[in-house]
């Protein structure tokens, strides 16, 4: 038989390897806890990011600014080649500019808002 003495031992280093691996699966607990917060924080900056480049993005959008006409321009009903022309200006034409999506500009001209393509008028006088 065991005496009390060998007993205890055993016990002691029963107790030190369940305090090891408390102490692993803890660490493990935290690391992962600390990994998924991290990814998820990731996502969040992406989001938050994403926000605020569609924010600048309508921002852009949203500009009101003289416009010359680099050539004879077609004033278009809606953003596409297909649409219906409303009017024709000539060269040097003075629009303003109230959005722009980098391939069509939407314009006012006298009395009416129109869309022309963006590469055809310039901030410059021609």
């Amino acid at each position: 038989m065991n005496s009390d003495n060998e007993i205890a031992g055993m016990c002691l280093e029963r107790g030190e390897k369940m305090r090891k691996s408390i102490k692993f699966l803890t660490l493990t607990a935290v690391t992962m806890t600390v990994c998924l917060c991290g990814c998820e924080n990731k996502e969040r900056t992406a989001t938050v990011e994403t926000q605020a480049t569609e924010q600048t993005d309508v921002q852009k959008d949203n500009i009101a600014e003289e416009v010359y006409a680099t050539s004879v321009l077609k004033l278009r009903v809606e953003p596409s080649d297909e649409a219906d022309v409303a009017e024709l200006v000539d060269e040097g034409t003075v629009l303003t500019r109230i959005s722009d999506d980098g391939k069509w500009s939407q314009v006012e001209y006298e009395d009416g808002t129109y869309y022309v393509m963006s590469e055809f008028i310039s901030n410059e006088k021609p």
